[in-house]
């Protein structure tokens, strides 16, 4: 009988999230995160340890979260 193992994360590089933690930060859906990734205003980049996981840049995401637009197309308050 096989057992399923806890599957072992890989260790994400200093100053990146993955999908998930993009989503926890900007405080938002994981859904969304992927929206922007479409949309072109968010790039994520492939993790060479696993091509499954998808890697966002913090000082992006600083960015988008403290500068960036609200999704009408006009700035945030």
């Amino acid at each position: 009988m096989l057992r399923n193992r806890p599957r072992k994360e890989p260790q994400i590089p200093q100053g990146k999230l993955s999908l998930q933690g993009a989503a926890e930060f900007l405080g938002v859906s994981r859904h969304k995160v992927a929206r922007l990734v479409k949309k072109g205003t968010l790039k994520g980049e492939k993790f060479d340890l696993d091509e499954r996981v998808v890697l966002f840049d913090v000082t992006e995401l600083k960015h988008l979260k403290g500068g960036g637009t609200n999704g009408s197309g006009h700035r945030g308050r």
